[in-house]
Formats: structure tokens, sequence, C-alpha cells
């Protein structure tokens, strides 16, 4: 129920954090130096062929559009696979270097389970322009419109929004003039551009020139070219997979009898009305086909994953050795069926969606290894999430760690260190960060590095909830993982999850508790699910939710969080215009934490308090309450 003590965030998440490491380690690595100005969009993969007239028109358009200051959008749609991203990136390449605000990838996961919200895509490209994670959070979707035009006013950026679900989810990233938004889709609409482009299969010229320099130094005979691109069609990323498997053939015998296997389908039993996606998945099954056991194990595992993952999250959701898992990793890089993700500061993987949805279904073949690995994601994500919120709750301990001596400390992971900060050593217990010497005093970038570890892992960490939560009713391990979401996090859910995702993850932890029969857990569960709906304005359903738990910790004689309830009375009070009982559930809950030494709830009363007093215009009471609080 912590989820309502609430402190300023940093002005500026500057830090990037990923987790990577072996069988016992665990590191995270720091970007003390992020830039300002990010540069988050590479050039588009080697062998990029074709598309040269397509690129000279758009180009031209949003040029124009620039310079006569109008609205520089660009909508690319077509089919997965067909190479939208590579050609917005082509485009973004030759846009030049204009944008003195930036160029931002954002990945808006429309054909992922959950894609982003249009405030969660707001929130996103603000968050790398550098606004502060409390004012996101307290902004409405039209505030944080506003924050956007006036910083691209400023400086203006580039922004390449990939993989839209609908106009709607980018519509409030129009951009003012002297900035570009190019958009990819796998459906056609306009956001008032005129640069609205299809992109499809590359022609037979483009498709073989592409396959010849996918191979080389290895030549292709005219009846392996032919081959290739009658069987992949124009899709670029089918003849990237083929190509990638028959330059690793040891001779010209084993090359054909693979072109052969090739030719003749494998289809898997599938049916595909789209020639398209007939052609990208034959040619997906086949390199599938030819993986090694291992791999195969690895790579349909992977396909838990919502968004970028690193070698840690691989090999604890793969459930195999390290080694194994890295070997794996290598051989599914090298043939084209995972890649490197486009703007991770630290080495990070993605399945393309189509990719993804084969690993899923051959996955499901095998449902009790499917919800095995699922399990393992969602007790991993959990321990993100854990760790975040630690670091952004300062909860640490200074033990004089420094780079050449870690910390070594029973029970406490052993982190390596990372120069120039040393590493951070983390405890699961009482949820510690351990840190060492060199960052005493850097709360502020403490706190940065917690909220962008959980932006890094947003996607995952909300689609492994999101498992969990459908299952609880048939799965007490997926009830227990639900807890396990809200039962040690409350700032990071605050400033990064919007009101209604913060009422569904509360509403589920109330139901897993049920299910469960944890009483304890359930008045927990009441508790912070009546602060999510006072947040929302349902003050009758919060009142309601609040004697419910009052009524539990009753009845188990647990007076344990009284203070936590009478501040959350006091919030409720507040809202209802009963200024007076709310200063008498503060003044309770005030005592009770200085009888703790809870300074953060004692704080935070005080504040509520003195607000009360301002709404009683008692204002000199108010002013000596707010030093107090300070």
């Amino acid at each position: 129920m912590s989820s309502y003590l609430r402190i300023d965030g940093p002005e500026n998440i500057i830090g990037i954090g990923n987790l990577t490491g072996s069988n016992n380690n665990v590191t995270i690595h720091i970007n003390a130096n992020a830039e300002r100005s990010p540069r988050q969009l590479r050039a588009p993969d080697s062998g990029f062929v074709g598309r040269s007239d397509q690129l000279r028109r758009l180009l031209y358009c949003l040029s124009t559009a620039i310079q006569e200051r109008q609205s520089a959008i660009c909508v690319l749609y077509g089919p997965g696979g067909m190479g939208k991203t590579q050609l917005a990136l082509a485009l973004a390449q030759r846009l030049g270097e204009r944008f003195t605000g930036g160029q931002l990838f954002l990945d808006l996961g429309g054909s992922k389970v959950l894609p982003l919200t249009p405030k969660g895509a707001m929130d996103s490209v603000l968050r790398l322009l550098g606004v502060d994670a409390q004012v996101l959070a307290d902004s409405s979707l039209a505030q944080l419109r506003d924050m956007y035009c006036m910083r691209l006013n400023e400086r203006p950026v580039l922004l390449l929004a990939d993989d839209a679900e609908s106009a709607s989810q980018v519509a409030e990233l129009r951009p003012p003039p002297g900035s570009v938004l190019l958009v990819t889709s796998r459906i056609r609409f306009t956001l008032d551009s005129n640069c609205v482009e299809p992109v499809p299969g590359l022609g037979r010229t483009d498709a073989a020139q592409l396959a010849r320099a996918l191979c080389e130094p290895l030549p292709l005979s005219e009846y392996e070219e032919r081959c290739i691109v009658d069987s992949c069609g124009g899709c670029p990323l089918a003849v990237r997979i083929v190509c990638a498997r028959l330059a690793a053939a040891q001779s010209p015998a084993q090359r054909a009898a693979q072109l052969h296997l090739l030719s003749d389908g494998g289809m898997l039993g599938q049916d595909f009305q789209d020639a398209d996606d007939r052609n990208l998945m034959r040619s997906l099954c086949w390199s599938y086909d030819l993986l090694p056991r291992s791999a195969q194990a690895v790579f349909c595992s992977l396909g838990a994953f919502q968004s970028t993952f690193d070698r840690l999250a691989a090999i604890v959701v793969a459930g195999r050795a390290p080694e194994e898992v890295d070997e794996a990793l290598e051989i599914l890089q090298r043939f084209c069926l995972v890649h490197e993700a486009q703007q991770a500061p630290q080495q990070r993987y993605h399945l393309y969606d189509v990719i993804r949805s084969l690993a899923v279904t051959l996955g499901s073949a095998e449902q009790a290894e499917s919800d095995a690995a699922h399990h393992r994601m969602v007790k991993h994500f959990a321990r993100i999430l854990w760790y975040a919120e630690a670091m952004y709750a300062n909860n640490v301990q200074y033990n004089g760690a420094t780079a050449e001596k870690p910390v070594d400390s029973r029970g406490v992971e052993q982190l390596p260190c990372t120069a120039p900060l040393a590493a951070l050593i983390l405890a699961e217990s009482g949820l510690t960060v351990v840190i060492a010497q060199e960052l005493i005093g850097r709360v502020d970038y403490i706190r940065k590095i917690g909220l962008s570890l959980f932006d890094t892992e947003r996607s995952n960490i909300l689609a492994s909830q999101r498992w969990a939560a459908k299952r609880l009713n048939i799965d007490r391990q997926a009830a227990q993982s639900v807890l396990e979401y809200v039962s040690k996090v409350g700032f990071i859910l605050w400033l990064r999850l919007s009101a209604e995702e913060q009422k569904q993850w509360h509403a589920a932890a109330v139901q897993a508790a049920q299910k469960l029969g944890d009483k304890y857990a359930h008045a927990l569960a009441l508790g912070s699910y009546a602060l999510a709906l006072l947040d929302q304005g349902s003050l009758a359903e919060a009142k309601k939710f609040l004697e419910q738990a009052r009524m539990i910790f009753s009845s188990l004689d647990d007076h344990r969080h009284d203070d936590e309830l009478d501040s959350l009375e006091g919030l409720l009070l507040k809202a209802q215009g009963q200024h007076r009982a709310a200063i008498a559930c503060f003044s309770r809950s005030i005592a009770s934490a200085e009888r703790k030494k809870d300074d953060k709830l004692r704080g935070h009363d005080l504040c509520n308090m003195g607000l009360a007093y301002v709404e009683l215009n008692e204002l000199d009471t108010a002013i000596d309450i707010f030093r107090c609080s300070v």
C-alpha cells in the first residue's frame, strides 16, 4: 500500500540501465553521459537495395514541407517483412543532421499484445526529450501535447514511430513545422499527410540484387538466384533469411539440397491467403527446420518476449545453461531469426513480429514448456521491477565498495563493477540496493537509473503481469506472481503506469489474494485498490474498499498498517472536502510514523495536512506545517 508515498522525481532521465550477466552475475551498465539530443537512428541494414524512386519522391515531399513550414509527416504502410522500417531509416539518413533536438526511435508495438496507448507514446517521447517523470505522471494527454510542441519548436527532431496500430495511436505526435514524423504501419492511414506510401515487395531485379549482395563473396548461379527469388517473392526479410542460411552452407551440394527443401515448401500445415505471408513463412519454417534442436528450443522460448530483451533474460526464460543459450543466440542471429535491437545502448535482441508469431506457434505445441517459460519470464521481470523501485525509492546502503573491491555479502547478488561508477549490488532482502562508494550522495542519479531500468523493460513487465493476471484463476503460481508485481512497488507504478493500468493491476491483486485465500495480502491489495480508485475520482468505491481493508486487518488483529490506512482515509476525506476530518486522520498517521521513524510517510502526511489547512484558509498554520515537512 506504499503507492501513495510520493516524492519528487528526477529532472531528466540520463542513465540507461540494462541488465546483462552470466550464470552468477548481473551487471547494470550505466551510461552516465547519455546525450541531451539523442541520436537513436542507425543506418539501414547492409544490402539495402532498390526503392530509389520511392526515396527520391519521399525526400522531395518532406524537404518541401520543411522549407514551407508545413507539417512534415510520412506514413509508410505494408505487410510485415517488406522493409518499411529499413526504408524509413534510409529516408532519415538522407534527411541529414538538421534536427538539433535529436533523432528518436519509438516502438509503438502496434502488432504486439500490448501496443502503446496514445498517452504512453507521448510519455515515451517526452522522456527521451528530458521531461521530468513526475510532470508526465501528473499531466493529461492535452498537456503532454502542449509540452511536446513547445520542445519541438525550441529544437526540431526527427521521430521514427515504428509499427503503429492506428492513426489514433500517433495522432498527437504530429509535429509542429520544422520537425519530421516518420510512421510505419501494417495498415493505411493519412494523419492529414500527403506523403503516404505503400511499401510493396521488391521487384525481381532488386530481389536478385539483394540476394547477390547478401551471399557475397559466395557467387550464386543463375538457377540458385531464380530459386531464391521464386521462393521468397519480393519479401526482403525472406530473402535475408534464405541467403543467411545458404551463405553458411559448407558445399555446393549442401546448398543445392537446402534449396530443394525450400522449393518444396514446408509450411507446417498452415494456409496463407496472402502471397507475401506465404513466402515469408516458407523461408522461416525452412530455416527453423535446419536449426540444431537446442537452438530450436531457445527460439521457441523467445516468443514469450513482447519487446527487446537482453542476454540474461534470454538465459532465464529459456531455462538452459548460459553457454547453450549463448550458442543458440549466435546461431539465431547468424540466420536472421533474431536481430539486434535498433536503439539499445547495450546489446539487446528482438524478434520481428512475424518471426515472434512463428516462435509462439511452435512453442504452443509443447504447452507445458511454454507455460514454464512464461512463468520464468514473469518471475524475472518482477525482480527487475523490484530493483527499479528500490533504486528510485532510495533504499540504499553505502558499503564502501569500490570498482576494485566489490561488496561480498551473504545473500547479496555479486555485481561486477562497471567503470567509472562501480557496481550496484542488489539484495532482494528488504529490497535494499547496496551501492559503491562512488555513488554516495548521488540520490537523484540512482533514481534516474531506476526509472530508466523500468523504461527499458516496460513492455516486458506489462506483458508478464498481464499473462499472470489472465491465468490467476487456474494457476496458483500465476496468482502469487500477480501479488508480487504490486507488493514491493509504489513509486514506479505511479510514475510510469496510467491510472487505468494501476487500477487493473491492483484489481488483479485483489482477485489473486482471494484465490490464494491470503487474508493479509487481500487486505493490502484492497487498500492499494482503494488508492487507485481514489486517483481516478471514484470516491464511493474507494471508501468501500478502504473499509473492507480495515475490517480484514481488524479480524486478523494486525495493526501494522493502521498509519497507512489513516493516511489513505485522510486523502479520501480531503477529496470529499471534509478537511477537518482529514487533518485528524493525518495527525494519527503522523504520530504513528514518528514512532516507527518513517520519515517518508510523515513527510507525505505533513504535506497533505498543509494542503488541507490551505483549503480551510488557515495559511499561517499551513506554512508552518510545510516548513516542518521540508
